[in-house]
């Protein structure tokens, strides 16, 4: 309860990493060990570079007390989308209630079904043409993971997104009563920089 409401609790209780590093250490039999884990595991004020290589669109932005991937993937989608012509992603943003549901914790567990736009791979999953190759299952991002284990590249996670290979509909709630999630867009990339991180990934390939 305290740590979910504070930055300092829970860097503190971490101690840079430590504290869940000894958590993952041993199988965990108990519930509230695993929430722990997770919730020490949260995200605040990191840095993220989401790109679309089939568009040539990316963007960094800032994710803060994010518990788990189907949050980040409701929180991106609804920053993200907009209109083309200002250099917004195509689609449908997720509807209010859906975004609330990522946001605000129910007491009773109720989940908001949403069908997510994109699909999420590591930088690990662009194949030598520059695209997402999406036969490599390893290199997803599983929505029942956690931000902090998608993968960095150059010191900094990497989100790339492509068209669903199939539908993915998901049960949208918050995890933690008293975290605060959010999601800032910090800026647009422009487009040799994306190219030139696209083809960086391709040469550490």
């Amino acid at each position: 309860a305290m740590i979910s409401r504070s930055q300092r609790a829970r860097r503190a209780t971490n101690d840079e990493g430590r504290m869940v590093a000894k958590l993952r250490r041993f199988p965990i039999h108990h519930d509230m060990l695993h929430w722990l884990s997770q919730l020490l595991s949260v995200l605040d004020e990191e840095r993220l570079i989401v790109i679309h290589p089939d568009y040539q669109l990316g963007y960094e932005v800032e994710v803060t007390g994010i518990a788990g991937n189907h949050q980040l993937f409701v929180f991106i989608e609804d920053a993200l989308i907009g209109a083309e012509r200002d250099g917004w992603l195509l689609g449908d943003r997720p509807r209010p209630q859906v975004v609330a549901a990522a946001r605000e914790f129910n007491q009773y567990n109720h989940t908001t079904p949403y069908e997510f736009v994109y699909h999420y791979s590591s930088w690990r999953g662009l194949d030598a043409d520059g695209v997402v190759d999406l036969q490599s299952h390893e290199h997803w991002i599983w929505g029942e993971g956690i931000p902090s284990d998608i993968e960095k590249f150059d010191d900094v996670r990497v989100v790339l997104l492509s068209d669903p290979p199939y539908k993915r509909t998901f049960g949208i709630n918050a995890i933690f009563e008293g975290l605060e999630p959010d999601l800032t867009v910090i800026r647009q990339l422009s487009q040799p920089e994306v190219t030139d991180f696209l083809n960086r990934i391709k040469q550490a390939l």
